[in-house]
């Protein structure tokens, strides 16, 4: 059958290809971009007009509960919520019932997806016999048999049987799947060990859990020089441990889960069972931090950990629940998403879940090369909708997302050129009117998808010079000095003469001797000022132009003197904050603003050394400066 996609956006990130084209399609690959074959002629036209065009998406991890868990769902259930959710291949772990340690289960899989009919299906076989982490299986059977890795899923393996099956995997030239978990440390926790589960009363599963695995298993594949995967990883010290390996030449690659990237410990709000995942929520900062590594290239993959359940799964108690969410659906909204929110543009974003995943599985998929099989997702990328439960074509409706505004309505799916998945047209052209409307209300047109933040880039040292943060900073130095000081006042008026009106003149403040602080003013004997002229009335509030621009100067003059100071410092010979402090007001320029996502330059923050901040209160108690505390220390110690 030859199909004929006409008229929309062809986003392809093996190609390197971000523009309007058509897409030519006969006998189940692509024939042609853009230019039309000789002689061809459609048996099938379908109008993309406004709509993204895009290789099939690849999900790295979804459990089918197909073979043994069927009252779950199933792979034909699973795969047709894959392919309506534009998801056109599933890479499905071995924890089965009976496990995928045999080439007959891998079989039976291949003969389920193929009877189904809606997306590929490619297993990972059992790194051990059974998961039990005792006896390697028969890797090479499994390989030849459609196995695209070896994992040992979410069971423990102890180190010396994990050297040897790694070596073993790097014999047959097979990608080693971890999941870093510390079984001693984790034990039974269910929740990320923090505020959230000392308040709830849940028992905790430790950072460290994941750490402590990750650094164990970057050893062993330093040692073996296996290619290993770590999947679903939750925390930022573990994404920094696994940059770094990775600069040194690791062969190693990562993914996400994408509710890792928008949930934390937080929303498990009270006892939200559908909140409880493995590895669980963790905090802000690891959501933050997770980001970060997403888009600097240390994370690669996006993956849904599709989990479906029956409903009565999440009715225990808490604890009691089986961890997963069903995801699959969720996987192309949630990414879009990221672009939204300025992390990145649609083309990188598209890449995290078509052209690396299946760089990392080594299977030809995830590209729109011409002769490549025609695995095509077609969507809106503005339509956005109410995610409700009447929209979820899985067996499995748990999900935290539900009520969630979520864009990428896809409206085609296509695996080896059959369209095996398509709206009906009145769906489809409300799909276009509404989309069309709210592309045009967020001004989609004009604003390109990869503008993260609004700013400039300073010439002189190289640094983004982020507007938030400026006007942030500006905010913070006019708490301290609410008015303009006298030289300040004799510049603009040198800078923009004006014909004063006749009026009285005002009363002059007495001058007070040029003290830099508090501390000068106490050791000549006088009180600390604290106000500048009681008498004059306070200047009318900046504008926000003028904000703007006094934030940016003073930054660029700090910048230039030294190039990492602090810009939270303020002019204490101006007015003194704390009065009353003993101690000048150090520590204000020390503190340095930081948000939560530090993917941009800005100031690092510093912190006292312990010894410093021990001097200081010694200081404060017998009335000696820090250096004598600190040296009649070191003599003591001495």
């Amino acid at each position: 059958m030859r199909i004929l996609i006409k008229g929309g956006h062809v986003i392809d990130p093996a190609n390197d290809i971000d523009k309007p084209q058509d897409l030519y399609i006969a006998d189940g690959r692509i024939l042609s971009r853009g230019r039309k074959p000789q002689d061809f002629e459609a048996d099938r036209v379908i109008d993309a007009t406004g709509l993204v065009v895009c290789p099939g998406l690849v999900d790295m991890r979804a459990r089918l509960r197909e073979p043994g868990q069927e009252k779950k769902g199933s792979i034909t259930s699973e795969t047709k919520a894959a392919v309506k959710a534009g998801v056109t291949t599933v890479c499905c772990p071995p924890d089965t019932d009976p496990v995928i340690d045999t080439p007959a289960v891998v079989e039976l899989i291949h003969q389920r997806a193929a009877q189904a009919a809606y997306a590929k299906v490619y297993p990972l076989g059992a790194l051990t016999y059974q998961l039990k982490g005792e006896q390697l299986a028969e890797m090479s059977a499994l390989k030849h048999a459609g196995c695209v890795g070896v994992s040992n899923a979410l069971k423990p393996v102890d180190p010396k049987i994990l050297r040897r099956a790694m070596e073993y995997a790097a014999g047959q030239g097979l990608t080693v799947y971890l999941h870093p978990e510390d079984p001693a440390l984790s034990q039974d926790g269910c929740a990320h060990e923090g505020t959230v589960s000392v308040r709830l009363g849940l028992a905790g599963i430790p950072e460290t859990a994941e750490t402590v695995a990750v650094a164990q298993a970057l050893q062993l594949i330093d040692l073996t020089g296996v290619n290993a995967h770590f999947c679903q990883l939750s925390s930022a010290a573990a994404a920094r441990m696994i940059a770094r390996a990775q600069y040194d030449g690791l062969p190693i690659t990562v993914d996400v889960t994408a509710h890792q990237l928008f949930l934390t410990e937080v929303d498990i709000g009270f006892f939200n069972a559908q909140c409880h995942v493995r590895p669980p929520l963790r905090t802000q900062r690891d959501r933050d931090g997770l980001r970060e590594a997403l888009v600097n290239g240390t994370i690669s993959a996006i993956c849904s950990d599709h989990q479906p359940h029956d409903a009565d799964a999440k009715l225990a108690p808490f604890p009691a629940t089986e961890p997963g969410i069903s995801a699959i659906e969720t996987l192309l909204p949630l990414t879009l998403r990221l672009v939204d929110d300025g992390l990145m543009s649609l083309s990188d974003a598209l890449s995290r879940v078509t052209l690396f995943p299946a760089n990392i599985l080594d299977i030809k998929a995830g590209t729109l090369d011409i002769g490549a099989w025609a695995d095509v997702c077609i969507f809106h990328p503005h339509y956005s909708r109410l995610y409700e439960e009447q929209h979820i074509v899985s067996d499995g409706k748990n999900t935290p997302f539900l009520g969630w505004n979520l864009k990428g309505f896809v409206t085609h799916t296509l695996v080896n050129g059959k369209v095996v998945h398509e709206v009906d047209e009145a769906t489809l052209q409300e799909v276009m009117t509404r989309g069309a409307y709210e592309a045009q209300q967020a001004g989609a047109t004009a604003a390109p998808h990869n503008v993260a933040v609004e700013g400039e880039l300073d010439e002189e040292t190289d640094d983004f010079d982020v507007l938030v943060l400026d006007d942030l900073y500006e905010d913070e130095v006019l708490q301290t000095t609410p008015q303009e000081t006298p030289a300040q006042e004799t510049t603009s008026q040198n800078t923009a003469p004006q014909e004063p009106a006749p009026q009285e003149p005002a009363p002059q403040p007495v001058p007070e001797p040029a003290l830099s602080s508090d501390a000068s003013r106490r050791e000549v004997g006088e009180e600390p000022a604290t106000k500048v002229n009681e008498s004059t009335e306070a200047p009318q509030a900046p504008s926000v132009q003028q904000k703007s621009t006094r934030s940016k100067g003073r930054m660029k003059e700090k910048r230039k003197a030294e190039p990492r100071a602090s810009t939270r410092q303020t002019e204490t010979s101006v007015v003194e904050e704390n009065p009353t402090d003993t101690q000048p007001s150090e520590s204000a320029a020390q503190d340095t603003y930081k948000p939560a996502f530090s993917g941009y330059k800005v100031p690092p923050k510093k912190f006292a050394p312990l010894s410093d901040r021990v001097v200081n209160i010694h200081s404060e108690e017998s009335g000696e400066t820090g250096g004598n505390s600190a040296n009649r220390s070191d003599q003591d110690d001495n």
